[in-house]
């Protein structure tokens, strides 16, 4: 599976760009304007053709008596475009050579800009559920040590077996120290009883929110992130909070 920049488009900014009519000090108040360092020079939003820097704009200033620069000696190389498509690997070395990188709609249009700082956003999002799934993990796998080790391996016998005898393939039963969410499942849902400390919960709803965490993190760990999932909604916190604690 190729993970593309769709990752990185919840965070990318708001493209400010001129065009080729301005001169400097139109540059330098729609840079201040919406503090940004940088200024690409797209006519009609669609033809990428030169980046004038601040950081550029100050050291000729700096180096001839505070004299405004034009804006044809400002210009340097466009910066690369990417579209939401493209893979996210090529992205990030562009941005790490570029320090940007334009961001070109299906209708062609440049409308936003991708940065360090988006990257940084986006990969912090992910990361964050990431946590918090592998926290739910940690709790699950306590509370199967109150289990004893051969009851738990006879649960996963039994429905794997029933498994390769529906598909015709065996599927061998995982070491307990790599349960997957599913395994989670099973054990949770044919154990119940087994569980002395879960007794006053909803097994019913346990389990539910168990299938839920299996599809969340099915959906994170392919990069299928979406805003549909909230902090309030996320099924990894609300079986954390309803789990016993430690």
């Amino acid at each position: 599976m190729i993970i593309t920049n769709a990752l990185l488009v919840k965070y990318a900014r708001k493209l400010v760009y001129a065009s080729l009519s301005v001169d400097i000090k139109q540059i330098n108040t729609l840079m201040i304007s919406n503090n940004v360092s940088m200024i690409p020079i797209i006519p009609g939003g669609k033809r990428n053709l030169a980046l004038i820097r601040r950081k550029s704009i100050w050291k000729y200033m700096i180096e001839n008596q505070q004299k405004l620069p034009e804006l044809d000696e400002m210009q340097e190389e466009p910066l690369p475009t990417v579209k939401v498509g493209d893979s996210l690997d090529d992205t990030l070395e562009k941005i790490r050579s570029n320090s940007a990188v334009l961001l070109e709609d299906e209708d062609g249009v440049f409308r936003k800009i991708l940065t360090p700082k988006s990257v940084a956003e986006s990969l912090f999002e992910f990361s964050t559920k990431y946590v918090k799934i592998n926290n739910l993990e940690n709790r699950l796998k306590d509370l199967i040590t109150e289990l004893s080790k051969a009851s738990v391996k006879k649960c996963l016998t039994t429905e794997y077996k029933k498994f390769s005898d529906g598909v015709g393939v065996e599927k061998p039963v995982p070491d307990l120290d790599k349960l997957t969410m599913m395994d989670y499942q099973l054990i949770f849902n044919n154990l119940w009883d087994s569980f002395s400390s879960l007794k006053h919960l909803d097994k019913s709803m346990i389990i539910k929110l168990l299938v839920e965490t299996r599809n969340y993190r099915n959906d994170v760990m392919h990069f299928r992130l979406t805003d549909q999932v909230t902090e309030e909604t996320n099924p990894c916190n609300l079986v954390l909070k309803m789990l016993p604690n430690n």
